[in-house]
């Protein structure tokens, strides 16, 4: 499920920086045929 997938990106990130800077690597997330690919932006 993508909804949980990036839930889970952004409880992680929480963690580590709390007031979410900017500057860190990004979770992009894209449709590729039937099923979601994720990249570092």
């Amino acid at each position: 499920d993508i909804t949980r997938a990036i839930l889970d990106e952004l409880e992680k990130r929480l963690v580590g920086d709390p007031l979410l800077r900017p500057g860190g690597s990004v979770p992009f997330y894209r449709l590729v045929g039937n099923r979601f690919v994720r990249e570092i932006l």
